[in-house]
């Protein structure tokens, strides 16, 4: 969204029929989109780890390696013992032994509450101890919640502990901390939320402070929790304004909690949170690999170069097996991207452990009214100590406008598949597969008689089949022997003109090293992308196309057998799945322009512009539609909404094709 006006436009019920102006009263209010960062006037490496990104892996001495400060040494010996205890050097699976060895390290430090090695978080220096507060010891109204959640890792339920002080208001904040830390740790947050007026809530995440729990998933699984301590303190007092605030991985938990926004979140203030825990992942394994350096038995291998078969390792045999979620899927850069939740991004210019760059690519991809702060001169997780008033302002500001906007948020539609069938199911017919059409020419489709149980032949010789089509587990298989033979399928799928569509698939070769050679070919229509496909593990496709009219376009999946070796095999297989085709427009419309208001006793007359050939729509405050007209081929529109109640609020939003809504109008009567 661009930087937009809200407008409150009074259906003032005149006795005469009389052209105004288009409001009486105008608040204007940034809910656009202004993705320019702050300038950073320090900063940092982006990697947790000291070295120079492009330092090369160098084998130690053991003098080297004694000048090491004690506790770094301690944690090289334990490191040293591990792989000498669970590896033989003169085994011929040594090298795959110990990649499985040093994920295991990494998985022990960082996801176990109990380490049975060492600690990343010793290392690094970050431990959460319990401390004082002055503020929590004589506050008023303070209490121990619980809630029970269900574990998926250990598949038992979890009691967890929270902090709850009671400010006798109408809004509450969730306040929550940071890896190793505890509820105890970020007290300084909570009393100055408190004293900004609201209640708090201050939980110990899973597997911290007084809460139960084996593995910290950072807010894979915690994020849920959030929203259950919302519910709990909206089970006491219904209608809570709630706004949450979260530091370092409490800030990833916060974000991702609102990736489907709560209805009774209005705000979330994330403080030195990381984007990804795929980059958090690269860090501390380098961290771990630089350590490695130290050790005889394994610092020959040149393990920064190895990085992409660590992460892999760790999450294919840790992560998903253990925690049961894929470490590339914890990614708070994704959830501000779809959630217009209003967000404020603070970050301290120092921040070695998640630097400055965190925020940036935060704020740019965030969706919604957004604000941030860089505090200078701030290390990990003390900006409000490091910054004092400079982000008590910033923050107290955030949160007035945010009160100030009455208007209903943007919204954005469901990305929907538009393609029938997509798991490729038989007709009953047995012709073909329901929805598609198939060719061995890519150019004339039809009906397949030569089937069998197994497969839809395309094209035979000689009683020899040499492209056919049929499923199995990993997905829509195409089959080519000799040079040129291909198969291809076809759904045809009516679209809409000037909108952006996007046909995405996942594609398998499973003998990428053979001589003989095929292609992928996909597209829309005549038009065709053609590409080999040489990697082992499946590899995500996309193409995007905005057709110039409005009609039925054929969806083309195919593949071509393009070169048969003598040395190779005679006939290809090319596997296709998670086949999708979207409307990618995730834009919401800008709010509606109101250009004339006329009043009657029994109505008002609206005259306005939004975007062309959409619908304007006027709804309730529990988003039941009133009226609703179609803009025309410019975007104008006339509307009469009938006489209303003094006092009743409306919402005028433009809804494009997608679904995407604006942000409202408000309507109020007189």
């Amino acid at each position: 969204m661009k930087k937009s006006s809200k407008f409150i436009v009074g259906l003032l019920l005149l006795s005469m029929l009389s052209p105004i102006s288009a409001a009486a009263n105008e608040n204007v209010v940034v809910i656009g989109e202004d993705n320019q960062v702050e300038s950073q006037p320090v900063r940092t490496n982006r990697s947790i780890v000291q070295e120079q990104p492009d330092e090369p892996f160098e084998a130690k001495t053991t003098a080297e390696r004694e000048q090491l400060p004690q506790k770094e040494q301690e944690i090289i010996n334990r490191m040293e013992q591990y792989l000498k205890e669970n590896s033989n050097p003169n085994a011929r699976n040594f090298g795959p032994v110990l990649n499985k060895l040093i994920a295991s390290l990494a998985f022990d430090a960082t996801v176990r509450r109990e380490n049975t090695i060492f600690s990343i978080a010793d290392l690094l220096g970050i431990t959460g101890t319990s401390e004082t507060s002055s503020w929590f010891e004589n506050v008023a109204g303070k209490s121990e919640r619980y809630i029970t959640v269900f574990d998926e890792p250990t598949q038992t339920n979890l009691k967890l502990h929270s902090y709850y002080v009671d400010n006798q208001s109408d809004k509450t904040a969730v306040v929550h901390h940071g890896y190793r830390s505890n509820s105890m740790n970020i007290m300084e947050e909570a009393q100055f939320l408190y004293e900004l007026g609201y209640n708090v809530i201050i939980p110990d995440a899973r597997s911290h402070g007084k809460s139960e729990g084996t593995y910290i998933a950072f807010g894979a699984y915690e994020r849920n929790d959030i929203n259950a301590w919302i519910n709990q303190e909206l089970e006491v007092k219904p209608n809570q304004k709630i706004v949450l605030l979260g530091v370092s991985m409490g800030a990833a938990t916060v974000m991702m909690s609102q990736e489907t926004p709560h209805p009774n979140v209005e705000a979330v203030i994330e403080d030195c949170g990381y984007y990804s825990i795929e980059q958090q992942a690269r860090d501390v394994m380098r961290l771990i690999t630089s350590k490695l350096q130290y050790i005889p038995l394994v610092n020959k291998v040149d393990w920064y170069n190895c990085e992409n078969e660590l992460i892999d390792s760790l999450n294919n045999q840790f992560v998903k097996p253990i925690l049961k979620v894929d470490l590339f899927s914890i990614a708070p850069l994704n959830s501000v991207s779809k959630s217009n939740v209003p967000k404020l991004f603070i970050h301290g210019s120092a921040d070695w452990f998640i630097p400055p760059v965190a925020k940036d690519k935060l704020y740019t991809a965030s969706l919604g009214y957004k604000d941030q702060l860089t505090v200078p001169n701030a290390g990990h997780a003390v900006n409000l100590k490091v910054g004092g008033n400079l982000y008590k302002d910033k923050v107290s500001s955030f949160l007035k406008t945010v009160n100030q906007m009455k208007s209903l948020r943007p919204q954005l539609a469901e990305d929907k598949n538009l393609l029938f069938n997509t798991e490729f199911k038989r007709n009953t017919a047995q012709t073909s597969f329901d929805g598609w059409k198939l060719s061995n020419n890519g150019s004339k489709f039809n009906s397949i008689t030569a089937s069998n149980p197994y497969e839809f032949v395309l094209k035979k010789s000689g009683g020899e089949i040499l492209s056919a089509l049929s499923t199995d587990r990993n997905g829509l298989k195409f089959y080519k022997k000799r040079t040129g033979s291909a198969a291809y399928a076809a759904q045809e799928v009516s679209l809409t003109k000037n909108q952006p569509y996007e046909l995405s698939f996942d594609a398998y070769n499973p003998n990428p090293k053979e001589y003989s050679e095929q292609v992928i070919k996909y597209g829309f229509g005549n038009s065709l992308k053609q590409e080999k496909q040489i990697a082992k593990n499946k590899v995500n496709k996309k193409i995007a196309f905005t057709p110039q009219t409005t009609g039925p376009q054929n969806i083309i999946l195919g593949s071509e057998m393009t070169y048969s070796s003598l040395f190779g095999r005679k006939d290809t297989v090319m596997y296709l799945s998670n086949v999708k085709l979207i409307n990618t427009d995730r834009t919401a419309p800008e709010p509606v322009k109101i250009t004339q208001v006329s009043v009657t006793p029994s109505e008002t007359f609206l005259t306005g512009q939004g975007e062309p050939e959409t619908l304007i729509q006027v709804v309730s405050t529990t988003n039941e539609v009133i009226l609703e007209v179609t803009t025309d081929s410019n975007g104008y529109f006339n509307l009469a909404v009938p006489k209303q109640q003094t006092g009743t609020l409306l919402h005028m939003v433009n809804k494009d094709l997608k679904g995407n809504t604006s942000a409202s109008i408000v309507l109020v009567s007189n």
